[in-house]
């Protein structure tokens, strides 16, 4: 397991947008997300594939929703609804925790771009998990079923939704993932445009065999040589 500096974090997000090839969220906001974190004196840990115990559950946190415009003003119905304090992907990662009913042992990155991977280094830090040096895409895709999960053959379910107003939703089941990429877009389109989404728990030896290895160390490669 290896601590991350905040350079090394700040690398790592600067990768995952090259390699994310345009979408992934906005660098600007996971950058935002990652500064609070370290003002904050929070630890960010990278844990290899090796490391993960065969028993140990991993999930993967993510936002998902699509771009809106920054000076947008916004829809009237949400201006009196309580908002959360902290990202929607952080409940949503905490409820599919407790209904599983164990502490899940790693976070898994779902796409590499500049917030989505924040989000998963966020909670990490938050909730003093480490981060798995992996990721099911390798790059941003564009809907939940592109992924190595889903090649493998990998339940999407179960896995929790919230939306910004701390409501939370559990899907026990989907006929598969395209239902599922249904299904939370139109949560998102209910709420404001954005959802918090964990999905795909799975044990440690699972999870070893449906991922790609070392995704977030090449990140941090490729963000440290734009850099230097």
């Amino acid at each position: 397991m290896k601590v991350l500096s905040r350079q090394d974090a700040i690398d790592i997000l600067y990768g995952c947008t090259v390699v994310g090839t345009g979408g992934g969220g906005s660098l600007a906001a996971g950058l935002r997300m990652i500064e609070k974190d370290y003002d904050e004196g929070k630890a960010l840990k990278l844990v290899s594939l090796e490391e993960i115990p065969d028993d140990g559950l991993v999930a993967s946190p993510y936002g998902c929703g699509a771009t809106l415009q920054e000076d947008g003003e916004e829809d009237p119905a949400y201006r009196s609804l309580p908002r959360l304090d902290d990202s929607a992907a952080v409940l949503a990662f905490k409820t599919l925790e407790e209904y599983m009913g164990e502490t899940f042992c790693a976070v898994s990155s779902t796409e590499l771009g500049g917030e989505n991977t924040a989000e998963a280094m966020h909670i990490a830090m938050a909730l003093d998990r480490p981060l798995a040096d992996s990721d099911p895409a390798g790059r941003s895709v564009p809907e939940l079923q592109h992924s190595t999960f889903y090649v493998a053959g990998v339940p999407i379910t179960p896995m929790a939704c919230a939306t910004n107003f701390g409501e939370t939703v559990i899907l026990k089941e989907v006929v598969n993932d395209l239902r599922a990429e249904a299904i939370v877009r139109a949560i998102a389109v209910a709420s404001g445009n954005e959802v918090g989404v964990a999905d795909h728990p799975m044990r440690g030896k699972v999870f070893r065999e449906s991922v790609i290895k070392g995704a977030i160390t090449y990140a941090l490669q490729v963000g440290r040589t734009l850099r230097e």
